[in-house]
């Protein structure tokens, strides 16, 4: 923008703090200078020494206050233009140090046989690319830009890693050009959440910097809080460099947090939640990046979620970017509920509820089933996905891919419904357990991945398990009593037992593993699973040992 058009009562990114000055000066060995922290800001820059700079027609605009201008000059005339700008932030170049002006407290004295017309330059790039800069933010933000697109606009400025977190630690926007310093930003670079008592924000105050000290090495930081309508909205940190942040760093990173919290305030005054993050380690499994396994338990330890647990993926069929408050409201009910820990985040702007729990019954379908139903999904007018509980979350890919196969075949799901006439509250709730037999027929080709996935979830090794170590015979009793269609006097026949305790022992196994024998879907992904089972041990009789061994 020309220096010519500025306003009288220009915008403060137009100017530049004496800690920018001090940092554009550092080439030339800066002896003395007034506080860094010093205000107001200055706009301008003049050379009054150099007739071709001060004669020509780039003058300070009409209504710049004299105190927010740069005279630079020479240690002989540094005299002649204290006396002309009393006011006014003077650099004097000094070789040698001996400068009449020490003690002012205006002035900045420069060590350097430099020509003047290289620290007026140096300063009046310094004006430019602040005010381009400054430019830039204002117009992502005019324009209804991300925090992504401020912190990727601001890597020449502030070439720190930078990242804005909510007050629940999940960072909404990091530097994308900018590689994170040490272990405890790359962490975060890699899942998308502040671990630790320092991603809290308990213990800082509003309205200024707080220096978090790097622990193991890492760097440290300096970190704003957020504070929107009086409340804590979350925080903007950025990790120093080797050498510490000068005051001008920390003026600069200010500048970007102006932009910041006036893009956050106009988030929510659209409503659009800053509560449902992007995490980056989910991104990059869903995108089938594979990573070791302490890797994946680091990763989720940092998230807060136990390595050792039980997952569950129910994708909400709504568009974030369309209706961000019924996506916020979504996303704040699942979390809200006390029955199933449960993390959100957005994936290509789609809402993913990932569920965890110790064991598998925990998620079983039928608990979920229960729990959507008591919060009466069905008044957010949006279908959710349900994917089969599994052990590993490096599996997260193939869930998500049952929750949108059950979401894409919820038709057939509904037809099916309509004529068994069940009691059962689903709603718009589909499970990939109703979907898979229209999956499985569909003659498309499938990812063999994908198929592994859903036939090694299931409890029949458990069973297996069980019976094993307590002399009992529940694996052969449940696939005799599907087989014989649930008729528990031709299972108990089979099994010389009573009828009365097969429907005892079956009783048991559904209380256990939660399941509803009385789903028949859920009959015939048993029954899958059995005939899975026997072609992967090679083996068909109970007597009969797998194929390849010796009898």
């Amino acid at each position: 923008m020309p220096v010519d058009q500025l306003l009288s009562n220009p915008p403060s990114w137009q100017s530049v703090t004496v800690g920018m000055i001090l940092d554009a000066l550092a080439p030339f060995q800066v002896i003395s200078a007034p506080e860094a922290r010093r205000r107001p800001r200055m706009r301008w820059v003049t050379c009054p020494d150099d007739a071709r700079l001060s004669a020509g027609t780039e003058q300070p605009p009409r209504g710049t206050a004299p105190d927010e201008i740069v005279h630079v000059t020479s240690a002989d005339g540094y005299a002649t233009a204290r006396a002309a700008h009393p006011e006014g932030l003077i650099v004097t170049c000094a070789p040698g140090g001996d400068a009449p002006c020490s003690d002012d407290r205006r002035a900045i004295v420069l060590d350097t046989d430099a020509p003047l017309v290289y620290v007026y330059l140096a300063l009046q790039r310094l004006l430019m690319d602040v005010a381009a800069w400054g430019q830039d933010l204002a117009s992502l933000v005019e324009g209804g830009g991300t925090l992504e697109m401020l912190l990727d606009a601001s890597r020449d400025a502030l070439p720190c890693y930078v990242f804005v977190a909510d007050k629940n630690s999940c960072v909404l926007a990091q530097s994308s050009g900018v590689q994170p310093p040490d272990e405890f930003h790359r962490a975060i670079s890699l899942s998308g959440f502040v671990s630790g008592a320092q991603g809290t924000g308990a213990r800082l105050a509003a309205g200024d910097f707080t220096l978090v000290a790097g622990e193991g090495g890492c760097r440290d930081r300096l970190v704003f809080p957020l504070y929107l309508d009086h409340g804590y909205a979350g925080m903007v940190s950025m990790a120093c460099p080797a050498e510490g942040a000068t005051a001008g760093l920390r003026d600069r990173l200010g500048l970007l947090i102006g932009f910041v919290e006036h893009l956050c305030a106009d988030m929510l005054a659209s409503h659009v939640s800053l509560n449902i993050p992007h995490l980056h380690f989910f991104d990059l499994l869903l995108d089938d990046q594979r990573f070791d396994r302490a890797t994946t338990r680091a990763q989720l330890e940092a998230l807060r979620i136990p390595p050792d647990s039980w997952f569950k993926v129910v994708v909400v069929d709504i568009d974030e970017a369309m209706e961000p408050a019924k996506a916020s409201l979504i996303a704040m009910t699942f979390l809200a509920e006390n029955r199933v820990h449960t993390r959100c985040f957005l994936h290509n702007g789609t809402l993913v509820a990932l569920q965890y729990a110790p064991s598998a019954p925990e998620l079983s379908h039928l608990r979920t089933e229960a729990i959507l139903a008591s919060y009466a999904y069905t008044r957010f007018d949006s279908a959710l996905g349900v994917s089969d509980p599994f052990s590993s979350i490096s599996q997260l890919r193939y869930a998500f891919d049952e929750a949108c196969i059950a979401l894409d075949l919820r038709n057939a799901i509904t037809c099916q419904r309509d004529v068994e006439s069940t009691s059962r509250r689903r709603g718009n709730t589909f499970f990939f357990y109703e979907a898979a037999p229209y999956y499985f027929v569909d003659a498309a080709p499938k990812d063999e991945g994908f198929m592994n996935f859903v036939f090694q979830i299931s409890f029949l090794p458990f069973i297996l398990e069980e019976d094993a170590a307590k002399g009992t015979s529940d694996f052969r009793l449940l696939w005799t009593y599907l087989l014989n269609e649930r008729n528990a006097t031709k299972t108990a026949q089979v099994m010389y037992v009573h009828r009365n305790t097969v429907l005892y022992r079956i009783d048991k196994i559904q209380e256990r593993f939660k399941i509803d024998l009385n789903d028949s879907n859920m009959r015939e992904k048993l029954v899958a699973d059995y005939r899975m089972f026997f072609l992967s041990q090679g083996k068909f009789r109970w007597d009969e040992p797998p194929s390849g061994t010796d009898a």
